[in-house]
């Protein structure tokens, strides 16, 4: 395995915004998907605090078409998200220091942070040397982070 992505993220105590359904592997393009998210917990995960909650099961269906969140943060989501209740979302509580893994095509969200304490967390991918970046599949993501981009742009003029 290859280390590809590193990442911090962290909501704030009453202010860290949710994060839309998405895939990871709608960022990445890796054909073949053979790649896994490792979040490591560096606070108590609970569901007052945005932990993470993914659809089991869901990474079985390929990456399923993304379109620009409109979120600061977060350049994609799932252009049809599944209902989360008919889907059987789970939750996923990690106390400190503790580990979840999930395949990249996992589809995956979390809620806003309403609680007196951050959420905050250390992310490592790994894939196979195997893979390889689909250049339709990334030239579809660019245009989703441009379409971001000038949203972004516009608020601020």
């Amino acid at each position: 395995p290859l280390c590809m992505f590193v990442s911090y993220m962290a909501k704030a105590a009453h202010i860290g915004s949710a994060v839309p359904a998405h895939q990871d592997n709608g960022y990445f393009n890796l054909i073949p998907n053979h790649a896994l998210t490792f979040w490591i917990a560096l606070d108590e995960c609970t569901e007052e605090n945005g932990c993470l909650r993914v659809i089991p099961g869901s990474h079985r269906h390929g990456i399923l078409p993304h379109k620009a969140s409109g979120q600061v943060g977060n350049s994609s989501c799932l252009s049809e998200p599944p209902n989360p209740i008919e889907a059987g979302e789970v939750a996923v509580l990690l106390g400190r220091g503790d580990c979840s893994i999930h395949h990249v095509d996992t589809i995956h969200s979390s809620l806003a942070n309403k609680s007196d304490h951050p959420r905050r967390g250390f992310l490592l991918t790994y894939q196979s040397v195997r893979c390889e970046v689909d250049p339709v599949g990334l030239t579809r993501h660019q245009k989703i982070v441009d379409e971001m981009h000038a949203k972004i742009s516009v608020r601020r003029t």
